[in-house]
């Protein structure tokens, strides 16, 4: 298992959908009447493979998703996807009002890093002598 982390900083590391597919994730493009937006909440969507070094095997989704009222530089969360682990780390966002119920769309900066989930121990079948101490002391 290799730890190496990828790190990518959004906007600008990734490529622009355009309404097309790209990868998982379709059709978010972008805004085009130069309206300033704001929203509530963010969400990061992520995507992994289930097997580490087996690009062909299925995808596993998932999503991290922020509250305006709690997003400022340095907030991070994570998920695991498949076989990876995502981070992301909010960089920068401006707000709407000082209650910071809604942050302007256009602001918010992101660092996502991406490595390989941990792996889970396997469980380990009990002898008969622990099974009968686990009874006794449920």
């Amino acid at each position: 298992m290799s730890c190496k982390t990828k790190t990518f900083e959004f906007p600008g590391a990734g490529q622009r959908n355009n309404n097309e597919s790209i990868g998982d994730f379709c059709c978010t493009g972008e805004t085009a009447n130069g309206k300033r937006s704001a929203a509530k909440r963010f969400n990061v969507l992520v995507s992994g493979i289930c097997e580490a070094g087996q690009p062909a095997f299925a995808r596993v989704k998932s999503s991290i998703d922020f509250a305006a009222a709690e997003m400022k530089p340095g907030l991070t969360r994570q998920t695991i996807a498949g076989a990876l682990e995502f981070t992301v780390t909010i960089l920068d966002v401006q707000f709407l009002n000082d209650a910071h119920s809604r942050f302007w769309m256009d602001t918010i900066k992101i660092k996502v890093d991406v490595q390989e989930a941990p792996r889970t121990q396997s469980a380990v079948p009990l002898r008969d002598s622990e099974l009968e101490l686990l009874s006794a002391i449920l």
